[in-house]
C-alpha cells in the first residue's frame, strides 16, 4: 500500500501524461495553467465515498461528489462541489451536533483510511473516530462524513507542504478548534486577520510583510516607472529582480540599503496591510515571498495603479499570514486567555462515547 505523498505524486504524473496526449493531438495547451480533472474513492469502515480532484501546475484541490435525482426521480446525477475553507468549517460546525469532529482532532489517537485511485491503494492518516460514532453520523447525515474526509485530505496535503516546518503540521486542525469554540478576539487569530463579529470569527484581509514598495507619484515619475517596468520585464530571476528593486528604492529615496540589510533586518521594509489601499493589499496578497518556492515570482511584472497618476510596484521579501493555521504554542496561548470556558479540550469531550 502506497503513502499519501505517492498519491499526490501520481496525480501530478497523470496530469503530465494527459498534457502530453493533448499536445500530441495538436491542441493548444499551456502546461502551467492546464487543469486536470479526475476521480478517486475513499474507503472508511468498509464504506466507499466517491471524490473528485482538479490539479494545476502548483497544487491539487479536492472536491466532493454529490448525488442528486433528475426532475422525475428516475436518474441519479453526479456533480462535484468545491468548498472554500470557511464553507467547510461552517458546514461541519452547523451539522456536527455531537462535536465528533473537534473531539477527534483534539484526541492524540490516529488511524488510517484508504484511497483507491487508478488501481492503486494509498493509506492516509486521519483522526480516530470509532465505528459506533461513524455509523451514527452516517445514518443521520452521510454527507457530513464527506466533509470530514475533505478536511482530512486538505490537512494531509498541507502536512506534506510543511513537512520541514513541523510547527504548522496539523495546524488547520488547531485552527478549527479555535474557530469552532472560542467567542472572543485573541491575538494569534487577529494576526491572521480573524476578528469576532456577531459571535463568530470573520476574516478581514490582513498581512504583516516585508516588501520593497516603490511609489511613482506624478506624471514625471510615471516616465521613470515606465523605464523601471521595462527593466523588470527583462529580469531573469528573483535574485536579479531583488537587486533591481533595491537599487531603484535607494535611488528614489536617497538611501543606501544593501541586499544583506534588506534580507536580514526585520525592521526594514516592514508593512502592515491595514496601512495600504485595498488594491495594494490584493496585489501583495497574491505575491509569493522571496523565501518561498523558487518557481514563483516574488513580484508582479505590472505595477498597480492606486490613484490617478500614481503607480506602485512591490517585491515581497517575506510575509506572515497562514490564514488557516495555528501553531501549538498559539493554541496554548488562546486556551490560556479565552475566558469563555476553561479549555478547548474540556469543551469538546464526549462525542466518542456515543
Amino acid at each position: 500500500m502506497k503513502e499519501f505523498g505517492s498519491f499526490l505524486e501520481d496525480i501530478k504524473q497523470n496530469r503530465e501524461s494527459e498534457i502530453r496526449v493533448v499536445i500530441s493531438k495538436g491542441y493548444s495547451c499551456n502546461p502551467k495553467t492546464y487543469k486536470f480533472f479526475d476521480y478517486f474513492t475513499i474507503e472508511w469502515f468498509d464504506q466507499r465515498f466517491q471524490m473528485s480532484l482538479f490539479a494545476n501546475n502548483s497544487e491539487t484541490n479536492f472536491l466532493i461528489v454529490e448525488d442528486s435525482l433528475d426532475e422525475d426521480s428516475s436518474v441519479i446525477k453526479k456533480r462535484t462541489r468545491y468548498y472554500s475553507m470557511v464553507e467547510l468549517f461552517d458546514g461541519i460546525l452547523s451539522r456536527d451536533i455531537d462535536n465528533a469532529f473537534v473531539n477527534a482532532i483534539t484526541s492524540a489517537s490516529r488511524n488510517s483510511i484508504r484511497i483507491l485511485y487508478h488501481r492503486n491503494v494509498y493509506s492516509v492518516e486521519v483522526p480516530f473516530i470509532n465505528k459506533r460514532t461513524f455509523k451514527k453520523i452516517g445514518n443521520r447525515d452521510r454527507s457530513l462524513l464527506y466533509l470530514f474526509i475533505l478536511f482530512f485530505l486538505i490537512q494531509n496535503k498541507s502536512n506534506r507542504i510543511f513537512k520541514n516546518n513541523e510547527e504548522y503540521v496539523d495546524g488547520i486542525y488547531r485552527f478549527y478548534k479555535v474557530y469552532s469554540t472560542v467567542k472572543t478576539d485573541v491575538v494569534p487569530m487577529n494576526r491572521r486577520g480573524w476578528f469576532i463579529s456577531n459571535g463568530k470569527f470573520e476574516y478581514k484581509r490582513y498581512l504583516e510583510m516585508r516588501v520593497i514598495r516603490l511609489i511613482y507619484d506624478g506624471k514625471m515619475m510615471l516616465k521613470e516607472e515606465n523605464l523601471f517596468s521595462k527593466q523588470l520585464k527583462s529580469s531573469l530571476s528573483n535574485e536579479e529582480a531583488l537587486l533591481l528593486f533595491l537599487n531603484e528604492y535607494n535611488r528614489i529615496n536617497g538611501a543606501n540599503i544593501t541586499k544583506e540589510d534588506a534580507l536580514n533586518d526585520e525592521k526594514l521594509f516592514f508593512v502592515r496591510s491595514d496601512t495600504l489601499l485595498p488594491k495594494e493589499i490584493g496585489s501583495c496578497d497574491s505575491i509569493k515571498p522571496f523565501n518561498g518556492s523558487n518557481n514563483d515570482r516574488c513580484f508582479r511584472l505590472k505595477g498597480v495603479s492606486i490613484r490617478i497618476n500614481t503607480v506602485a510596484h512591490y517585491f515581497m521579501i517575506s510575509k506572515f499570514n497562514k490564514k488557516y493555521y495555528l501553531t501549538q504554542s498559539e493554541l496554548d496561548e488562546i486556551i490560556g486567555v479565552d475566558p469563555s470556558e476553561s479549555s478547548i479540550n474540556d469543551r469538546s469531550e464526549g462525542s466518542n462515547s456515543l
